[in-house]
Order: structure tokens, then sequence, then C-alpha cells
């Protein structure tokens, strides 16, 4: 026990200062996911779903809450609520119903700082597979404070952090030495459960479906059973409680091709001063060495890169895709996993090399320094509506005079 301590001890310093600026920073204030807790409750307390009790508490029908078959229900997807079930449940015992209502925006952070740092753990397994545990620590903690996992992930209850915990146990699963058909089948649960939390995450679901029934051809037919269980029983569960297989949040008309619009989304989310991810996340520069990258770490490298690539050209179809009052590039809080994965991968091919080191170091340095500032101001959500609501003037994402992450006035 003690030698698996010393072992560990460095990542075990750096998560523990990852988890202190995690809950000491500001938590979000977001009517998005307002009502992921009370679902949850309602889940633990009622055995359901919908939202009744908690009329007193100001639910009425709006963008985040639909009534359907005369009942309310969250109109987010559920399964981050079905997710943080069990911390609620623990809460419950000592926190009182005004309290969750009262004390939301600070509950949220909580919860989602706890989902985001149990991610965490499994990426740092995750990263030991190719780099030295040292590397693999350090790597962490760029990622846990260098990029949307600080000032988007762990500071409210979006579906993002569902997203990063599934997702980082899928791909720990998918690096496995060994694959059965146990382990195979986990993975298609876990995926169809992640598409459950956020719809965007059908990008994963499908590739590495792709992927896993491309190389594993022995067990392809039960994993595409599994799949379409899962899906199935998503699906009955909607009708139950909709009257519709589909929920409301999950359908396609959300998105919408305009190129000109495309064109502008693309570029913005990628480097925009105030949503694009290699801004405010510049260490990513170093994932475009993947080109001189070969040998037997190419297949899962390429898988990544598709499942980035494709969440980049999703979200860039929805007409708000700055993310509304977001803090930087929310949208791709899901897909932080794949980026830590692609950093891992480029990392132990240019480990040797005394450049990279130098350059690497001093690009994660500027990346966390910004997401620190971001998460740490108060001035930070406010930019979405001073100088003019982001909403109605999109065209400040692209303002480098005052960017959001600036922290003064």
């Amino acid at each position: 026990m003690a030698r698996n301590f010393y072992r560990h001890s460095y990542f075990l310093v750096i998560f523990s200062l990852i988890a202190a600026v995690y809950l000491v920073s500001r938590p979000m204030v977001t009517l998005d996911s307002y009502w992921a807790i009370p679902t949850s409750l309602s889940l633990i307390n009622e055995g359901n779903f919908d939202l009744d009790e908690y009329i007193g508490y100001g639910l009425r029908e709006s963008y985040a809450s639909i009534f359907i078959e005369n009942h309310y229900y969250n109109f987010f997807p559920y399964g981050i609520s079905i997710l943080i079930s069990p911390i609620i449940f623990f809460l419950n015992f000592f926190i009182s119903e005004s309290i969750w209502f009262n004390h939301n925006a600070q509950l949220e952070k909580l919860s989602a700082t706890i989902i985001v740092l149990i991610s965490l753990l499994f990426l740092y397994r995750l990263f030991t597979f190719y780099l030295l545990k040292k590397r693999a620590a350090f790597l962490i903690f760029v990622i846990a404070l260098g990029t949307p996992l600080l000032t988007s992930g762990s500071r409210a209850l979006w579906q993002h952090p569902g997203s990063v915990l599934l997702l980082s146990i899928v791909l720990l699963i998918l690096n496995s030495k060994k694959q059965t058909r146990f382990s195979l089948n986990l993975i298609g649960i876990i995926l169809v459960f992640s598409y459950v939390v956020r719809p965007t995450n059908i990008i994963p679901l499908v590739f590495i479906s792709y992927y896993l029934i491309r190389n594993y051809r022995a067990n392809r037919m039960m994993y595409i059973i599994t799949i379409l269980i899962m899906l199935v029983l998503f699906f009955i569960l909607n009708f139950f409680l909709f009257d519709d297989f589909i929920h409301p949040y999950y359908r396609s008309n959300r998105l919408s091709f305009d190129w000109e619009l495309f064109r502008i989304a693309i570029f913005g989310n990628l480097l925009s001063p105030n949503r694009g991810i290699l801004i405010w996340s510049p260490v990513l520069f170093v994932i475009f060495l993947t080109i001189f990258i070969s040998g037997p770490d190419k297949p899962i490298l390429l898988l990544c890169l598709t499942v980035v690539i494709m969440h980049l050209l999703a979200i860039s179809m929805f007409p708000h895709w700055w993310g509304g009052h977001s803090v930087g590039p929310r949208f791709f809080t899901d897909i932080i996993p794949f980026f830590g994965l692609i950093l891992a991968i480029v990392w132990k091919h240019f480990q040797d090399s005394q450049l990279f080191s130098l350059v690497f170091l001093f690009l994660a340095m500027l990346s966390i320094t910004i997401h620190i500032s971001a998460a740490f101001s108060k001035k930070t959500q406010l930019w979405n509506i001073r100088g003019g609501d982001v909403n109605i003037f999109p065209e400040r994402i692209w303002d480098w005079k005052k960017p959001q992450f600036y922290p003064f006035d």
C-alpha cells in the first residue's frame, strides 16, 4: 500500500492541488442546468423524472423546462441527472429541500467538480499507458487547469462533466491491452449512456463502434445487439415520459446548415478570442505534430482526431455556436478526454526533443493562466452581457480588445 502511494505520490499532490482549485473557483450561474439537480431529487424521492413537486420554487414553462402530458420536465437531457444520483442521494441526507434551491449554483459546482475529479483518475491511468507516471501526472495538471474542464466542466451541471466521465472510461477500456466480449459490451453500454447524457456524443458512439466492429470481428454481433438494446430502452423511456421516442432536446432541427454561418463558426470555434479552443488552450497546437506520427499508435490517434474533427463540424452547425452565455469554448468540454489522449501520444513520440519540451511547457502554462484567470474573475460571466448581449451581438466574440479571459476592466 505504501509502495503504491509512493509510486503515485507526484500525481496525488497534483490531484490535491487541482481539487483545491476546483473547489475555490467561482460557480457558474446558468439557467440551462438549473433543473438538473431537482430532476435527480425527483428520481430519488418520487421515482420519476417530472418536476411537478417543485412548482413552488418558480417552476414554469420556459426554455429550461417543458410541459408535456400534464407534467413539467427539464428541457435538457436527463442523463446527467441519472449520473449524479449517487452524489445527490448521499448529500440529500444532510441538505434540506430549500437549501438545494437557495444554493443551487454552489451545489451544482460541487457535483460537477466531483464528476470531473473522478474523470481525472481514469485519464491519469489512461495516460500512464503512454507516458511515465510523472509526465502523466503533469499532463493531468494541464488538462484539468488549462482546458474547459476548469472554466466549464467543473463549475456547473451542464451535460459536459457527464460526457467527460463516460468518455474517459471508454478510452481507458479501449486502450487496455486485451479486449473481451464483456469489455466490448461495456464500452457499448457506456457509449449509449453518453449519448443519453448529451446528443453530440453520438459522434464517439458511431466512430468508436465502427473502430470496434472493424477490429474485433468475433464479437461484433454481440456488440451491435448490445448497442441496439440500449438504444431501444432509451427510446421506450422517452415514449413513456414524453409520448415520443425522441426527447425534444435531441431533435435534429436544432442544427442548421448555412455555409456562411458554418464557415464563421468553424473559425470562431478554433481561433476567435472569446470562444476559440486554440486561443484559450494553446497547448492544443501541438496536436498538429500528429502528422509526423506513425506506427502502432496511429489507429487510435486517427480515431481520436476523427472524433475531434466531427465534433467541431457538429457544434459549428448550431445557430448559437458560441454557446450562449458561456465562458470560453464550452462546447469542446465533452471531448477533452480525446484531446488529452492525443497530447499523451504526441508527448510520447517527441519526449526526447528538448525543443518540444520547452514549447509544450510554455503553451501549457499559458493555457493554465488563461483558464484560471477566467475561472476566478468576477467579470468573466458578465462579459456575455457587458457591452451588449453576446446572443444579440455575436460579433463580440471576435473582440480582441477585452477578451473574456481578461480579468480587468
